[in-house]
C-alpha cells in the first residue's frame, strides 16, 4: 500500500504514546457527528509497541477520565480483518495472523471509543479512533466488542488507584 504523504515521523514531533493519547482524548472529549473519526498514519512504531502502551495506559489510568476501562480483542480471521480495513479505507494490506492485530475499546463513564491500529508496512501503522456507536460502528467491530465468553486469567487486570 502506498504510504500517504502526510504520514507522520514521530521522532521529529512527539512520542507515539503521546500522539495516540491525544487522538483518543480528542475523540472521547469532542467526538460527535462533526468529528466522527480520526485517521492518521504514523511511522517508526509497531503493533507490539502500541499494545504495550495500551496495557500501560490501562494500568496507570493515563487518560484524564476516571476509571477508564480498556479492552483489547484480537482480529483472528481474514474476513473480519478485511471488513475492518475496508471500513477504514485501507486497501492492499494482507491479513497476517502473526501480527496479532487488535481492536481496543476504551470506555469511560460517558463514552466509549474504538482504537484500531493496522500495520501498513513494517514500522508504519494507520491508527483510527472513533466513537463506539451501535448505529454507526460496523458489525464486525461490534461483534468483537460484544464477544462473550469465560474470562481468561490474562483478561484480569489490576489498576493503580490514585489516593
Amino acid at each position: 500500500m502506498p504510504i500517504p504523504m502526510e504520514a507522520m515521523d514521530l521522532r521529529e514531533n512527539e512520542q507515539p504514546s503521546d500522539f495516540i493519547l491525544t487522538q483518543i482524548r480528542t475523540v472521547l472529549e469532542y467526538g460527535d457527528e462533526e468529528t466522527p473519526r480520526i485517521d492518521e498514519t504514523i511511522m517508526d512504531v509497531s503493533l507490539g509497541q502500541i499494545d504495550e502502551y495500551m496495557k500501560k495506559m490501562q494500568l496507570n489510568q493515563d487518560l484524564p477520565f476516571e476509571l477508564t476501562r480498556i479492552r483489547a480483542r484480537e482480529i483472528k480471521d481474514e474476513k473480519t480483518f478485511n471488513a475492518v480495513c475496508e471500513h477504514y479505507s485501507i486497501y492492499f494490506v494482507p491479513f497476517d495472523p502473526q501480527l496479532h492485530t487488535k481492536v481496543y475499546f476504551i470506555e469511560t463513564a460517558d463514552n466509549a471509543v474504538v482504537f484500531t491500529p493496522i500495520e501498513l508496512e513494517k514500522g508504519i501503522v494507520n491508527i483510527s479512533v472513533e466513537l463506539l456507536d451501535k448505529n454507526n460502528t460496523i458489525p464486525e467491530i461490534m461483534d468483537l466488542y460484544m464477544r462473550k465468553g469465560k474470562m481468561r486469567l490474562s483478561d484480569i487486570k489490576f489498576v493503580k488507584l490514585n489516593n
